[in-house]
């Protein structure tokens, strides 16, 4: 099993990446390959520019891409920005959510988590999910949208800027509860 993780947070220094890396981290722990995408390098143009061209992918947008057409896992971070993902996912979702990638939504398992450097996190997780539900099945693609969402509080208190666990909180075990319940998930749907 291969797991992508989109750390969907354009920031230099972002709490996204630090949860991208500790999810990253608890996979390879578990014996499974994880890559973890870094929006530091996001290149995709505004929907309302011109479209992804499948033939003339960029380097970044071919390893997201490719990461995630090869993964069976695609586990999406958004930092919580006034209660929304970030702009940088939304125009993604946006640019992929087409027949030209439609195989991208087809036999996966999608986990959504939300990132904040103090309470919060959970809403950019279910309007993720509810948009990635609604692709799939306009797609006619047969996937399955993780019920687990993942909070991360208090990010930057609880995490390494490489994603090393920091203090002796329930945090660790809240996010290994969260990956080990996507990881069985994605067993079983495989």
């Amino acid at each position: 099993m291969k797991a992508a993780i989109i750390s969907g947070s354009s920031r230099e220094g972002n709490n996204t990446l630090r949860v991208a890396n500790a999810m990253k981290n608890l996979i390879l722990e578990e014996g499974y390959s994880a890559e973890v995408i870094d929006f530091r390098e996001y290149d995709i143009p505004f929907f309302n520019g011109y479209e992804l061209d499948i033939n003339n992918l960029t380097p970044f947008q071919e390893k997201l891409i490719s990461a995630w057409d090869q993964s069976d896992l695609i586990i999406l971070i958004s930092p919580e920005y006034n209660w929304f993902p970030s702009a940088e996912l939304v125009n993604m979702i946006h640019q992929v959510g087409n027949h030209d990638f439609a195989h991208l939504f087809d036999k996966k398992v999608f986990a959504f988590a939300g990132v904040s450097s103090g309470r919060g996190g959970r809403l950019p997780g279910i309007q993720m999910s509810s948009v990635f539900d609604k692709l799939i099945s306009h797609l006619h693609k047969v996937s399955v949208c993780s019920p687990s969402k993942y909070e991360s509080h208090y990010s930057p208190d609880e995490l390494s800027e490489d994603g090393e666990f920091v203090l002796n909180t329930p945090y660790r075990k809240h996010m290994k509860k969260f990956v080990r319940y996507n990881l069985d998930l994605t067993l079983k749907f495989q």
